[in-house]
């Protein structure tokens, strides 16, 4: 059986959104070339739209077909999909800045990291943590072949200095909303 990464689209508009929506294109694009070169892995892709939306909506619509009718090893869930199914099956779990899943995963012990395709976020506080925020389009890339032979021994002890580093208890029901509580501290809300 092929193991999975999963990518979780963020929101891209609107007061939620830490990304603009000129980013949601790159980042389809990255997955495209990644589903392309790495045809050993299946693809889990979880938008925060509906898929119609993608299908009608910017300069989207024509890579979603792509990737829909060209890419055998990309599935495109629903956007209601249940996001802890879908990491509980990921072997790697890669999501847009600054989105929950990766934190998620992290916290089950899962291979994470966030994609920050225009690095606009270079300077952020999770920068300061290694191979946790690509910046761009190589780092991606990068990032995907470390996380994919990481040592299992190097990144749990790593991950358990950032939940510790961030006061997140490890598999416990309340680290999501801490974090999510910690985020909205940052973001001033």
């Amino acid at each position: 059986k092929k193991k999975t990464i999963s990518f979780f689209l963020s929101s891209y508009e609107g007061k939620k959104s830490m990304i603009p929506i000129s980013s949601q294109f790159k980042i389809l694009n990255l997955i495209k070339e990644i589903a392309k070169s790495n045809t050993d892995y299946n693809f889990i892709i979880k938008p925060k739209y509906s898929l119609n939306y993608l299908k009608n909506h910017y300069d989207t619509t024509n890579i979603i077909s792509f990737l829909e009718r060209d890419l055998s090893n990309i599935t495109i869930t629903d956007n209601n999909s249940n996001s802890l199914d879908i990491i509980s099956e990921s072997e790697i779990v890669i999501s847009t800045a600054f989105s929950s899943p990766t934190f998620e995963a992290m916290s089950l012990g899962i291979k994470s990291y966030y994609v920050d395709i225009l690095s606009i976020f270079e300077n952020s506080h999770f920068s300061n943590f290694k191979y946790f925020v690509s910046h761009g389009y190589q780092d991606s890339i990068k990032y995907l072949d470390y996380w994919k032979y990481v040592n299992e021994k190097i990144y749990k002890s790593e991950y358990e200095k950032m939940l510790k580093y961030f006061n997140l208890p490890k598999n416990n029901n309340d680290k999501i909303y801490l974090f999510k509580k910690e985020l909205e501290l940052l973001n001033g809300k």
